[in-house]
């Protein structure tokens, strides 16, 4: 069980994470959160301005838990305080990947806090999946960091394994919860293996490798959703088998999946953080560092037994796969697939999964607490047992109070389990700490959208209610029809992103669209970054607003021009379906009443400027890197990072 390099790899990669979310969330706060932004966090969620008083402090805190309570009372103005913040986790995160030495729990204890800072009033733009992943794999890097100047490295070493089993078992929620919620969420095409027949064109912003993915067969598609299933609702289970074998076969296909959807969907730093959690399945030795000696013959005969039980055990679950979805060739030698089960099956068998997954997590707790409690090393003095025993304690504590919680979320996947007086308790508790958001339950794409076409929300504008409307482009998501989709990992553009989702649902769904077409009747500088500069109305803002519900299909390459008679150029066809968003002006009663209502158009009371060099050194960095598209701009850090850490290792420092 050695996981030094492993919990070494996984650290480095989480700082690599942040860096990527703080760089991306910093591109885009004037314009999302600044005091003209879409939804303005000093008029929203600071209404209130505390003093400089513990007591004060620490109530705002316990409603709220946000550095910006801090900064504030310190007098720094809410926007930039939240640069600040920001360009402080760029900053830590920064210093994390250049040396080993800030891999550390002061460092990733920060990290945390700052994203918590956000997270904690973000509201609708930063309420996705990924960022509660974020915050939960956060606290694990945190608490299970090795503690500077008080924790040497021989005993991080002893301890890392124990260090990475909490991430075993957060990658295991995350995706057993999400397989099992696509087959029990009520969405047929699922369990009926017609999904990606939708998702490449329907998803939120598909890459240009979506388009050529859409082309192939119905029986390739069918194919690749049974893989996706496999990695999510079968092959979990092998995060905790007893052969190495097994568990990286597990990790294996985990890596084939998230590296399929992030060439064929802009997911952010999502995937590429659950990549960092499957390390949890490796050891140091399947990193290239040999921890035994010479192979004995009683080693070889174990590693041939243990081919042939990896052997039996991978053999007999894809022949049960290929007999529940009864695989066949048909006539014309194509594959097809018939699910030989129902979501009523499905639930049937959760109310014994569910109770089986935690029995298995349990045991696999106990049975590595139990390797901890019995390392000996005949090397150690008594002090030093002594000393590794109080890490040994508080990482036991951390491990099993986590493993408690984390199942609340997920005894959501069970209608029928009870966790009983205990569960009770740790209910309680649980709630108690929801703010900190310390576990979360997961489960993406439950039902699978845009199955009768992609629903795209078009923002128009125009001085005239009877003619002239034209189109806001976004940069990201779909608009023209002849523009490509884009590839912008690990950026995630959080407007475009909640524009995908006010599509599916209406305005009382999603208010903040209002907010969003009163800053393009003002032409507000910041939230016109967040749109392409290709739009009209950047000098001169329209009188009238408008939102046109279309459906998008992604064309086929038998597509003509109509025109030419050519194979079409288009990415994209669409049929006008709806209007979403009647035309609003800045004289709409009706309209600047919601605006007002939610905070937009309050000019928010900056506080007394006692850090005027510290505001103008932030505009200055502010409006030098807006000069950089995000991509861009986070690649370039990422890379400026990579390049110190490799210098830095080269001279062994």
């Amino acid at each position: 069980m050695a996981h030094l390099h492993v919990h070494n790899l996984f650290l480095w990669s989480m700082a690599v994470i942040y860096l990527f979310a703080f760089a991306s969330l910093y591109h885009q706060l004037p314009g999302l959160y600044g005091d003209k932004g879409i939804l303005p966090v000093a008029s929203r969620e600071l209404t209130k301005s505390p003093k400089l008083d513990w007591d004060d402090l620490l109530k705002h805190w316990n409603a709220k838990p946000t550095l910006l309570w801090v900064t504030q009372s310190l007098g720094i103005d809410v926007q930039t305080s939240m640069d600040v913040l920001a360009l402080l986790g760029i900053g830590l995160a920064s210093f994390a990947i250049i040396t080993r030495f800030a891999r550390n729990m002061l460092v990733f204890g920060a990290l945390w806090l700052l994203y918590l800072s956000f997270y904690s009033v973000g509201n609708v733009f930063l309420w996705f999946q990924w960022d509660a992943l974020l915050m939960e794999a956060g606290f694990l890097a945190f608490v299970f960091a090795p503690i500077p100047l008080f924790m040497p490295h021989r005993i991080h070493a002893k301890l890392a394994g124990l260090c990475m089993w909490p991430v075993k078992w957060l990658l295991f929620r995350l995706m057993f919860s999400s397989g099992i919620l696509k087959l029990t969420g009520g969405c047929p095409t699922w369990w009926k293996l017609t999904a990606l027949f939708h998702h490449y064109e329907s998803q939120c912003i598909p890459t240009f490798l979506s388009w050529y993915i859409h082309q192939l067969p119905g029986w390739f598609d069918q194919l690749t959703l049974l893989h996706a299933l496999f990695c999510e609702v079968v092959l979990p289970f092998f995060f905790f088998a007893p052969t190495k074998g097994l568990r990286k076969f597990a990790w294996y296909n985990q890596i084939i999946l998230q590296l399929g959807i992030i060439a064929t969907g802009n997911y952010n730093w999502f995937n590429l953080l659950t990549i960092v959690l499957s390390l949890s399945l490796l050891d140091d030795e399947d990193l290239g560092f040999k921890t035994h000696g010479k192979v004995q013959i009683i080693s070889k005969l174990k590693k041939a037994v243990a081919f042939l039980f990896n052997l039996l055990i991978i053999g007999g679950v894809l022949a049960g796969i290929g007999v529940l979805y009864n695989i066949r060739y048909d006539e014309k030698n194509v594959l097809t697939f018939k699910p030989g089960f129902g979501e009523k099956e499905v639930h049937a068998v959760m109310e014994y999964a569910w109770p089986a997954s935690v029995m298995l997590g349990l045991i696999s707790l106990a049975w590595t607490l139990i390797y901890y409690f019995r390392q000996h090393d005949a090397n150690e003095s008594s002090f030093t047992k002594m000393y590794r025993g109080i890490f040994l304690g508080f990482y036991v504590l951390m491990a099993l109070g986590l493993f408690g919680l984390s199942l609340i979320p997920y005894n959501t996947l069970s209608k029928t389990t009870s966790l009983g007086n205990t569960g009770v308790r740790i209910r309680q508790l649980n709630k108690n700490l929801e703010k900190f958001n310390l576990v979360s339950g997961y489960g993406l794409f439950r039902r699978m959208t845009g199955t009768e076409g992609r629903p795209e929300l078009i923002l128009e504008g125009s001085d005239d209610l009877e003619a002239g409307w034209k189109p806001y482009e976004f940069w990201y998501k779909p608009g023209k029809l002849d523009r490509p989709p884009p590839f912008l990992i690990p950026h995630q553009p959080r407007l475009d992103w909640q524009m995908w989702f006010a599509a599916l649902s209406d305005q009382n769904s999603s208010p903040w669209v209002y907010n969003v077409a009163y800053r393009l009747l003002q032409a507000e500088p910041e939230v016109l970054r967040l749109i392409d500069p290709a739009s009209p109305f950047f000098k001169k803002p329209p009188k009238y607003i408008r939102g046109q519900l279309y459906k998008y299909w992604f064309t086929s390459i038998h597509d003509k021009d109509a025109k030419t008679g050519n194979t079409t150029s288009d990415w994209w066809k669409r049929k006008l379906d709806r209007e979403w968003l009647s035309p609003v002006s800045l004289e709409d009663a009706r309209f600047m009443e919601i605006v007002t209502q939610q905070g937009v158009t309050k000019i928010p009371k900056q506080p007394k400027d006692n850090f005027k060099e510290l505001h103008v050194w932030v505009k200055m960095v502010r409006d030098t890197t807006t000069t950089l598209s995000a991509p861009m701009f986070i690649w370039s850090l990422f890379m400026i990072n990579v390049a110190f850490h490799r210098t830095l290792k080269a001279l062994r420092l």
